[in-house]
């Protein structure tokens, strides 16, 4: 590891743990960030010093977060990993997926429960349980338009930036 990888990653690692849920994942969030190739999982964690089971967990977490890409090289069965370098299109991933996976079931599914339940007589202490549950439903509501404003204006400033760099000294 170079001073200027070392540096970049012991300073990601201190303001970036807590989005990562700890020290590992935001280790290998920085290896790959500065890495200009595909990572294999046992290169992981030969340079982290974790497990080779340990580094399959993180790394299972860190795609589902949207945050690395699991690649298939031609001729062999290993996993290797990249990481866009286009934080924008990274974070907007993450933005869409929350769309796809919490918002929309919710936009789809909650409107009948909510239905279901006002055709009901209902005691007070239901009601205000509903009324809650309405509330809920108005917020999510409100923060996906707060989501697509967000994902508008991260596709304008992709569009006005040049092509991120892609690790080209």
């Amino acid at each position: 590891m170079d001073e200027v990888e070392k540096e970049f990653s012991e300073f990601f690692q201190r303001v970036a743990a807590p989005l990562f849920s700890g020290e590992m994942p935001t280790r290998m969030v920085a290896l790959l960030y500065m890495s200009p190739e595909p990572i294999s999982m046992e290169d992981l964690a030969r340079k982290t010093g974790y497990s080779l089971a340990s580094v399959s967990n993180t790394m299972k977490l860190l795609e589902s977060l949207h945050v690395v890409s699991r690649i298939s090289k031609p001729k062999t069965k290993k996993a290797y990993f990249y990481m866009d370098k286009d934080i924008m299109a990274i974070n907007k991933q993450k933005f869409l997926a929350m769309q796809e996976y919490m918002i929309k079931p919710i936009k789809q599914e909650l409107p009948m429960l909510i239905k279901k339940f006002r055709e009901k007589k209902l005691s007070s202490g239901q009601k205000k349980k509903l009324a809650l549950v309405e509330d809920y439903y108005s917020q999510v509501s409100e923060f996906e338009k707060i989501i697509r404003h967000v994902i508008e204006d991260m596709d304008m400033a992709s569009m006005q930036r040049k092509k991120p760099l892609r690790y080209e000294i």
